[in-house]
């Protein structure tokens, strides 16, 4: 799962494109169980008031940190770019290391949201392919990350 946020010194994600600190974006892995992962019910619960980007719900209160792991998880951070057109660079990357459960079902309900792209028009492809790590400096908050 990828979250997307823009920095709030401007006023769109489009203006916050290829900014130094305009985007930072959080990814979370999630590993198929039998375990529902209830810090996701609330989204799968909402997913028919948000088909598409843009779409929101309104009066409800969601606590974001429910979908990552405990704190100390160990996580990287580097540089990259977005992973959709028009894949803009300068994009804070925060990878958590530790992966997350999602049930068969609430994997089932995510597949459902629709994206903004004509590539791609359901999650759960890739539109575009891994990218060589060139210079790129890879940061932890773990000094020693034995997977």
């Amino acid at each position: 799962m990828h979250l997307v946020a823009y920095n709030s010194e401007f006023p769109s994600l489009g203006e916050a494109e290829g900014k130094e600190n305009g985007i930072h974006t959080v990814a979370i892995f999630f590993e198929v169980s039998d375990i529902t992962n209830h810090g996701l019910n609330f989204c799968v619960e909402n997913f028919k008031n948000i088909q598409r980007p843009g779409a929101d719900v309104k009066g409800e209160h969601f606590n974001i940190s429910q979908l990552f792991p405990p704190p100390g998880q160990p996580y990287f951070r580097y540089l990259g770019s977005l992973t959709t057109p028009p894949c803009t660079e300068n994009v804070i990357w925060s990878v958590f290391a530790v992966r997350q459960v999602i049930s068969t079902h609430q994997l089932a309900r995510f597949r459902t949201l629709g994206m903004s792209t004509e590539l791609n028009p359901y999650i759960g492809g890739n539109v575009r392919p891994l990218q060589p790590i060139d210079n790129r400096i890879i940061y932890t908050n773990d000094v020693i990350y034995k997977k």
